[in-house]
C-alpha cells in the first residue's frame, strides 16, 4: 500500500512538473508579446534597482549605497528590502546583463517558486493534487496578478510566494505543537519582511486580530498563540539591522 502511494505521488508530481513547466513557456511567450511590456508602474524601479546591483557587484562592490541617478542620490537599498534587489541581480547576471530577460526570469521564478510552496503543502497534507491545483490558482488571483503587472511592485509578489508557507506553519503549530513549525515560521516571517517590510506588517496584524479571536474561542490556545508570535517577533528581529535604518 506504501509503495503504491509513493508511486502515485511520484506520478502526480512528474505531471506537475511538466504542467508547470508548460504553463511558465506559455506565460513568458505573453508577458514578451503583450504589447506593454514590462507592464506595471512601479517594475522599472525596481528592475533599474536590480541592474545597478549586479554592475555594482561586477565592480566588486557588494552593497552599493548612494545612486547618484535616483532622486538626485539616495540609498537604493534604504527603503526598499535587499532581496528582490538581489535576486534580480542573480538573474541579470544568468542573462549575460539582459535587464528585460532578467525580468522573465523573476516573473517565471515567483510562478515555480509559488507552485512549489503549494506542492510541499499539498504533500504534507496528502492532498497533491490539491496542492498542485493551489499552485497554479495562486499565481493567478487577481491580488496576485495586479501587485506584480499593474502595480509592478515586484517585491509583494516575491512576498506572495512564502506566505503560504507562514500560514501553513501556524495552522500546523496549532494542531500538532511541534518545534519545527515555530522555525518555519520564523523562517518564512523573515523572508517575508526582506521581501516587502510594509505588506509584512499588515499580514502580521492582520495574524495578530486572528489569534485574539481564536483565543477568545478556544482559551485552551493561549499558550500557542504567545508562541507563534514570539517567533514572528524573532522573524523580525532578525532582520533588525535592515528594519531600523529603513524607518528613518
Amino acid at each position: 500500500m506504501k509503495r503504491r502511494k509513493v508511486i502515485k505521488y511520484t506520478i502526480i508530481y512528474v505531471l506537475y512538473i511538466a504542467l508547470v513547466s508548460a504553463l511558465t513557456y506559455v506565460m513568458v511567450y505573453f508577458i514578451r508579446n503583450n504589447g506593454i511590456y514590462p507592464s506595471g508602474s512601479d517594475t522599472m524601479y525596481h528592475v533599474y534597482r536590480g541592474q545597478y546591483v549586479y554592475e555594482s557587484i561586477m565592480n566588486s562592490d557588494f552593497y552599493p549605497l548612494i545612486n547618484q541617478y535616483w532622486y538626485n542620490g539616495v540609498e537604493l537599498l534604504r527603503y526598499w528590502p535587499w532581496f528582490t534587489a538581489y535576486l534580480m541581480a542573480f538573474f541579470n547576471y544568468i542573462c549575460d546583463g539582459d535587464i528585460f530577460n532578467g525580468y522573465v526570469m523573476y516573473v517565471s521564478f515567483i510562478f515555480v517558486a509559488g507552485s512549489i510552496s503549494w506542492a510541499y503543502i499539498g504533500g504534507r497534507l496528502k492532498r497533491p493534487l490539491l496542492g498542485a491545483a493551489m499552485g497554479i490558482l495562486w499565481f493567478l488571483t487577481p491580488n496576485n496578478l495586479y501587485a506584480l503587472f499593474g502595480e509592478g511592485n515586484l517585491p509583494r509578489a516575491l512576498s506572495m510566494v512564502f506566505l503560504p508557507l507562514l500560514f501553513f506553519c501556524i495552522y500546523n503549530y496549532y494542531l500538532n505543537g511541534r518545534t519545527y513549525e515555530l522555525v518555519g515560521i520564523i523562517i518564512t516571517t523573515t523572508l517575508i519582511v526582506m521581501c516587502h517590510l510594509g505588506y509584512a506588517g499588515m499580514v502580521i496584524l492582520s495574524i495578530v486580530v486572528f489569534m485574539v479571536i481564536y483565543c477568545i474561542i478556544n482559551s485552551g490556545m493561549i499558550v500557542k498563540s504567545l508562541k507563534i508570535l514570539i517567533s514572528i517577533l524573532l522573524g523580525f528581529l532578525i532582520t533588525g539591522i535592515y528594519m531600523i535604518p529603513s524607518f528613518y
